[in-house]
Order: C-alpha cells, then sequence, then structure tokens
C-alpha cells in the first residue's frame, strides 16, 4: 500500500509493480511458474480528507510504503505530525484486537519513502555532501524517534521498518530499486506469510475475484452459487459467511452479514467517496435545481440524496446509481456518511435526517479564544469538562471522527447567540471539524471536543437561563456519550481500547494540558488547582465539580435496591467495586448479558438494571456484576467466586487473564 500526501511522487513508486488483480493476476498465474508472486497495489489518498477511508484498507495484511514530501519536511512544521498520523493508524488497525485471525504479535512492515530531493538538493545548494548528509541523518532520527514506534515492546510493535529516499527529477532513480528490494524483504513480515487456508476458500476467492471485471456487489445468494461451482465448494452458508468475514479482515471484500451482500471490491467504494469529496470546481453549479443543495453541501457539510445521485450518476457503468442503498449503507458503516439526530416522533423513536453529513467535509471550528468568550459571557454557566482520556498508544484520528459523527447523529445543533448590533439573532448550524455546540434539553447545551493529538474527547455543559446545570443532566450525558463510544469501539472492532475520565477546567486542552484523575478530586476537601499549560493553579476542581457527572448515591442505591442485600465487603481487590468496573466489566462485550446468566443473575434482574442505565453500557455490567457479587453465597469463599467467574469468562471466550492472575495471589496469600 502506498499511503501518503498527495502529489507527493506516489505514482513514480507505484508503476514499479503495478499489476491489475483482477485480470492479470488471472491470467499471469495460469503461465507462470509456481514460484511466482503476484501483488495487489493501493494507493491511498494522504489528504486529510480522505484518511477517514483508512479504515477500509488498514490491516495486518499488508506492507505500507509511506510517502512523504522531505522538502516539507524542512519547511512544514506539520509534517512530522502527518508522518505519526500514519503510523498510529497502521499499528491501530493491525493490532491484534482488530484483526482477531492474526499470526503474529508484530505490526505490519513500513517503508517510509521521502521524495522530491531534488528539491531539498536545490534548497540547500549551498551546503557541502558533508552538511546535507548530516540533514539527512538528522531527518532519519527524528522520524525513528516518533513515539508510537518505540513505546511498544520489542517483537511486538514495529520489526521491520525502513527509509529511503526519491530524486524525482530522475526518472531511473536507483531508489526503485532500493524500494523493490525492501518490498521482497518485507514479504515474509506481513501476516499473510505462511498462513494456511482451506483449500475451498482460495478456489472461491479466485471466482470472486474475477468477478471484479464486470461486477462490483454480489448477494450471499450469488456467492454460495458460485461456491457449488467450485471444484472443491465449502457448501455450508455459516462457514461461507466465515470465509467471507475472513476476507473482509484482509479488505479483499467488504461485508456485514446484516445486508447478505458483499463488495467485492473495497476500491469501488472509495472511489465513489472521493466523487462526493470533489472539488467545488467539479461541482454540478449551473443546474439551477442543485444550487441549494450545493450550498448546503458546501457550507455545513450536509449531502443531499439528489446531490449524491448527481455526483454518482456520471460513473460511466452506472454502478454508483445500479446500488444506491448499499452503497450508502457502508459508508455509514465506516463512519464516512452519518445522519444527523433530529430528536424523537411521537412514540419515542428517533428520528434522522434524511440528508447526510460528511464529517470529514466540515468547516474548520472559529478562533478558541471567540468560542472562550461566548461561553465566558454574563449569564452563562458552565460544568468543568469532562475528558474521555483514552490511554492505548494506537488510538486512530479516524475513531475520534466516528465517535464525533455519533454525536451528530444523536444530538440536535444548539442555537447560539450572536450579537450584531443591538439585534440579537441566533446560528442555528453549529457544527464545525472536531467541535460542535448540541442542544442537550430545552434548559441546556453542551461543546463537544474530539482532540486526537491529546487522546481526549472534552465534553462541556452550559447553560444561559439557569443559576446552575440542573438534576441529573450531566449524568445523562456523560451516559449518552458512554452509549456512542462504545457503540462506536464495537463497530469499529477496537473494543481493546480503554479510555477513564477525568476533569479539566475549560472545554479544550492545550498540548500540555493534563486533567484531573476522579480520585484526587473526590477525596481532597479543598479542591484540586488545574494543571492548564497557561492556567496551572488559577481554576480548582472540586468534589462537586465531579458529582455533577458522577453522582455518589447512584450506582450503591441502584445495586442495593437490586440485590436486596448488604455490599459485601471484599478482601480481594478484583471484587470491590472498582476493581469490578475497571478490572472486569471494562472486558466484556455485547455477550455480558450471557456472562451474568451463567453466573446465575436472572435475566428480569437484567431488564431492571438495563432500565436504570440505559445509556451507559459500562455502568450496566458493573451494576449487574456488583448484583451477582452482593447475592452470592454468603458463606462461600472468594476464592470459589473468582472461579465461577473465571470461568463464565472462558465459557464464552472473554479474556479470563486478569481473573485468573488474581486468583493465583489470593490463593498463594
Amino acid at each position: 500500500m502506498f499511503p501518503g500526501k498527495d502529489k507527493v511522487g506516489k505514482w513514480r513508486v507505484s508503476e514499479v509493480t503495478r499489476q491489475d488483480e483482477s485480470e492479470e493476476v488471472y491470467h499471469q498465474s495460469r503461465q507462470q511458474h509456481e514460484s511466482v508472486a503476484f501483488m495487489s497495489m493501493w494507493d491511498m489518498g494522504g489528504d486529510l480528507a480522505f484518511q477517514a477511508t483508512n479504515s477500509v484498507f488498514i490491516s495486518a495484511h499488508g506492507v505500507y510504503i509511506v510517502t512523504f514530501r522531505a522538502i516539507d519536511y524542512f519547511t512544514d512544521n506539520l509534517q512530522m505530525v502527518r508522518l505519526k498520523n500514519w503510523v498510529r493508524n497502521i499499528g491501530a488497525y493491525s493490532s491484534r484486537a482488530y484483526n482477531p485471525n492474526k499470526l503474529h504479535p508484530h505490526h505490519p512492515p513500513i517503508i517510509v519513502v521521502g521524495t522530491h530531493m531534488d528539491q531539498v538538493n536545490a534548497k540547500f545548494k549551498d551546503e557541502t555532501t558533508e552538511e546535507k548528509d548530516k540533514r539527512l541523518q538528522n531527518m532519519r532520527i527524528k522520524i525513528s524517534s516518533i513515539t508510537e514506534l518505540t513505546k511498544e515492546r520489542k517483537g511486538e510493535g514495529f520489526v521491520f521498518l525502513r527509509f529511503c529516499t526519491v530524486d524525482n527529477s530522475i526518472s531511473d532513480d536507483p531508489a526503485f530499486e532500493k524500494i523493490k528490494g525492501y518490498i521482497l524483504e518485507a514479504a515474509e513480515y506481513q501476516d499473510q506469510w505462511e498462513r494456511k487456508l482451506p483449500c475451498s476458500w482460495l478456489a472461491l476467492e479466485r471466482e470472486i475475484l474475477k468477478q471484479r471485471q464486470w461486477r462490483h456487489v454480489l448477494t450471499l445468494q450469488d456467492i454460495k452459487d458460485m461456491d457449488s461451482k467450485c471444484e472443491s465448494p465449502i457448501g455450508d452458508e455459516e462457514k461461507i459467511q466465515l470465509f467471507l468475514e475472513y476476507l473482509h479482515s484482509t479488505r479483499s471484500v467488504l461485508y456485514f452479514r446484516k445486508y447478505r451482500k458483499v463488495i467485492i471490491n473495497p476500491q469501488w467504494v472509495i472511489n465513489a467517496f472521493r466523487e462526493i469529496l470533489t472539488d467545488e470546481k467539479f461541482l454540478p453549479s449551473d443546474d439551477l435545481l442543485h444550487t441549494a443543495d450545493i450550498t448546503k453541501y458546501l457550507q455545513n457539510a450536509v449531502l443531499t440524496v439528489d446531490l449524491a445521485k448527481e455526483l454518482w450518476k456520471l460513473k460511466e457503468d452506472n454502478s454508483y446509481i445500479q446500488h444506491i442503498d448499499i452503497l450508502f449503507a457502508f459508508l455509514e458503516e465506516f463512519g464516512l456518511l452519518v445522519k444527523g439526530y433530529q430528536g424523537q416522533d411521537q412514540y419515542g423513536n428517533p428520528v434522522y435526517d434524511h440528508d447526510y453529513t460528511v464529517p470529514s467535509k466540515l468547516q474548520t471550528a472559529p478562533d478558541i479564544n471567540q468560542i472562550s468568550s461566548l461561553l465566558k459571557a454574563k449569564g452563562t454557566v458552565c460544568s468543568r469538562t469532562l475528558c474521555f482520556v483514552f490511554e492505548e498508544v494506537f488510538t486512530p484520528q479516524e475513531l475520534f471522527h466516528r465517535i464525533y459523527a455519533g454525536v451528530i447523529k444523536k444530538f440536535r445543533p444548539a442555537k447560539v447567540a450572536s450579537e450584531t448590533g443591538p439585534i440579537t439573532t441566533y446560528e442555528e448550524k453549529q457544527i464545525y471539524k472536531e467541535l460542535g455546540f448540541f442542544k442537550v434539553d430545552d434548559l441546556c447545551n453542551m461543546v463537544v471536543s474530539t482532540q486526537w493529538e491529546q487522546s481526549v474527547i472534552a465534553v462541556t455543559l452550559y447553560t444561559t437561563s439557569e443559576p446552575r446545570i440542573l438534576g441529573d443532566t450531566c449524568l445523562k450525558v456523560r451516559q449518552t456519550m458512554e452509549t456512542i463510544i462504545q457503540y462506536t469501539l464495537e463497530l469499529s472492532r477496537q473494543q481493546h481500547l480503554k479510555y477513564s475520565f477525568k476533569l479539566h477546567c475549560r472545554f479544550y486542552l492545550q498540548p500540555n494540558d493534563i486533567p484531573r484523575d476522579g480520585d484526587g478530586i473526590r477525596k481532597t476537601t479543598r479542591g484540586l488547582p488545574c494543571q492548564g499549560d497557561d492556567c496551572a493553579g488559577k481554576h480548582i476542581l472540586i468534589n462537586h465539580d465531579w458529582f455533577l457527572w458522577f453522582p455518589a448515591p447512584v450506582t450503591r442505591t441502584v445495586c442495593n435496591a437490586l440485590s436486596g442485600n448488604t455490599p459485601r465487603t471484599c478482601d480481594s481487590e478484583l471484587l470491590t467495586d472498582k476493581g469490578l468496573q475497571e478490572k472486569v466489566a471494562a472486558r466484556l462485550g455485547i455477550n455480558w448479558e450471557s456472562v451474568m446468566t451463567s453466573l446465575g443473575v436472572q435475566s428480569y434482574q437484567l431488564d431492571r438494571i438495563k432500565l436504570a442505565h440505559q445509556y451507559a453500557p459500562l455502568t450496566q455490567i458493573t451494576s449487574a456484576l456488583i448484583h451477582w457479587r452482593d447475592t452470592y453465597l454468603t458463606d462461600s469463599p472468594e476464592e470459589e467466586m473468582l472461579k465461577d467467574l473465571s470461568k463464565a469468562f472462558r465459557q464464552f471466550g472473554v479474556d479470563s487473564d486478569v481473573i485468573d492472575q488474581e486468583l493465583e495471589i489470593f490463593t498463594s496469600n
């Protein structure tokens, strides 16, 4: 794969071994000796607007050539940020949690290529050869010091990293041969190497790839019919779906069970998305019927179905229009398009926009100081900012875009007052790229800021009509945000990513700001000073600030009411409320109810717990675990409780290592 910023000379690199896998591979493989291997070459757009599509392609199964303009290293302060972004995304999407059938613990190989060295040489033409070599060496050192390349343990992080430069003024630069050598050397480090697959899978995959010459979408029945004609058919529908899910994990095809359709060429989806992100000058501006739609799209990143059809009808084979429903569905699955939340109908069901929002097309937020002034205006009351802080090194930027898209989908845009002379007006759309104003209820709004650089999602509530944030508003918002994050992690297959809650004094974080942990805030009697880069000690965070988001009595009261028993005191740290939440509940996913049922918790109890915490899956799981603990036989030793818990985890394929370790420590003492 060739990720990198557009116009960096990637076409020269990709021409080295470019083959069309759906046609050339098939014909050439029938003529070549069995020792010949073929490669699929994918060029991924490096522009910010296209980075949301990374999850469609990146997996553990590949060799990644990350290209960048070497001249930008010396002229653009954001160049290292872009390189770091690519490394984080490759690390995230190639992790074992994201690729459950992964063979090797390490990440896939990366070859970093700096292009346009001719421009670098021209810029520093007056320097000696030794001085230029030193500049190049410093570039290597700076790239190799990227935290994501060095933080993980050896053997589990990146084990193949190569660097070279290309002179774009030389058509036959020897660097191309060097890159070819690196690709061959890297082959054994990508996860497909020496993988054993059923012959029936290979036969059906071959037939599917042949279909790419004239088709883009196949139904599950089409696949079954093709399988029946293979020399070694798979046969069983469930096994065929497992085969398709394997191909989905390698991104050879795209497949979600609920649609019962397969997109057999992922590039077709990306090409459709590129048509949506087309430059303004290519939009059908002369057609007055689409003028309103185009204005809405350019100003608010709102894409109407009619405008999408207009852009997609230019496809020569009419395939986008022919498969428009499944195309919209898959673009939504990958978070590339979302429908904005518009409220509820008379029955309480959510109502969504007919139109789509394109998160990567949103406008850049206005100056931070302008927003700060708005929140500091007379009569405005703000909560302290709740920070969802992700702990994993490889947290992809695209994940933050998806979570933000989920917020857009759930909450209405807020109306924000704007003073224009003596008249106060209200701007309806206050949604920007990575920052938005949203309506919570009739009395309260919120600001959501997704800050990938700090691995933080910051949420601040404010009201302009009340003297304080009322009731359980903060709690409900926090629970809703948890639901959105949990859903997004599951959709992205990133359930291994964990986050913690912290507080900060303002709605955004500067690079060196450090939000405060809840433990310290809860325990202090005088409050803790904030740790902002330019406001350290100017604000105090008190336990009331924390309890707005985490009301102290809620979890305990509900659990006691459900169990009818006094909370059990445990010697095992894992069986405390905190241990159950942070070390046990956090490991459970969508099958948590099955685990709890196997532990003896009745279904009606689970229904009560879900009703009491309907917007907070982590709180639901924690409450169920506490209920199980408090209703466990009082004369039974904690060792038995830990054994039962470990058994239930293993029964449903959940990692029980943390429980087994606690059991070993507990029994040894």
